[in-house]
């Protein structure tokens, strides 16, 4: 589900509740409404409890849309909420003070948490056996310095969520070698305590650089180098069950309990 990406019927209400950076540029990819205000709350929330309300489900992945970079949020309902946190008043004052950076860094990133967990909570009023993910970003556990760019934290995410989907996806991130890329990326899981027991590898059976499927023996492959490694979870998207890709039974070897590693 997303978590601030909603294209809201009304332009200008749209306007007024989006995120906003103090360099004056457009968000590169999703339209996000402000966490900060308490109408996007109020909308988010009430989307998610429709939806629990009408339908049967085990578990919510919160979509990579929930993120904010290191000039975001300048909405004034967030410049407010960081003054009640003793920030100063502008983000141009936040980000010449390096201790006022990582703190204004730190506090967006608990402000997604527990944004998230507010959702989380009203959609259990319904269901409330569902399990919680969340999506996370590859270069935020290869560059931890790098929380500053989406207010995101695999640390955080282990202790906040059941499981955190990482993004493994080495063709999106360009990576000369993917596989020694995954490897790399699953090392750094394994240090953090309890990382590898609450990540969701998800790997990528699309390049979206060239549109091209990624073959199915490769994904098997980095699945199976995965668990060798000590990996617990394994995921990939997209599923595309019209063209049969990733194709079975092929793929069964590497994802099926059944076939890999072995039968008791």
């Amino acid at each position: 589900m997303p978590v601030l990406a909603f294209d809201l019927r009304d332009p200008a209400r749209q306007r007024r509740l989006q995120v906003r950076s103090d360099s004056g540029d457009k968000p590169s990819d999703y339209r996000r409404l402000s966490p900060f205000h308490p109408e996007t709350r109020t909308i988010v929330g009430e989307i998610y409890e429709d939806l629990a309300a009408h339908s049967i489900f085990d578990g919510l992945l919160f979509h990579d849309d929930a993120y904010l970079s290191d000039r975001e949020d300048s909405h004034p309902a967030a410049l407010a909420f960081y003054r009640t946190r003793g920030l100063p008043r502008t983000i141009a004052e936040i980000r010449a003070d390096p201790t006022a950076l990582q703190r204004w860094t730190r506090l967006k990133t608990r402000a997604l948490i527990d944004f998230t967990r507010a959702l989380a909570d009203r959609v259990r009023v319904y269901q409330p056996q569902i399990k919680t993910a969340r999506n996370l970003y590859a270069q935020v556990v290869q560059a931890p310095e790098s929380e500053s760019w989406f207010a995101q934290s695999l640390p955080e995410f282990v202790q906040s969520y059941d499981f955190t989907a990482l993004m493994a996806m080495p063709y999106m991130e360009g990576a000369d070698s993917p596989d020694a890329w995954l490897g790399q990326l699953l090392d750094r899981v394994a240090a953090l305590p309890g990382g590898l027991d609450k990540t969701i590898f998800e790997l990528q059976s699309r390049d979206w650089r060239n549109n091209i499927d990624i073959p199915t023996a490769t994904l098997v492959s980095q699945m199976e180098m995965l668990l060798h490694k000590g990996g617990r979870h394994i995921g990939y998207y997209p599923e595309d069950f019209i063209r049969n890709h990733p194709a079975l039974p092929a793929f069964m070897r590497g994802i099926s309990r059944n076939d890999y590693p072995f039968l008791p």
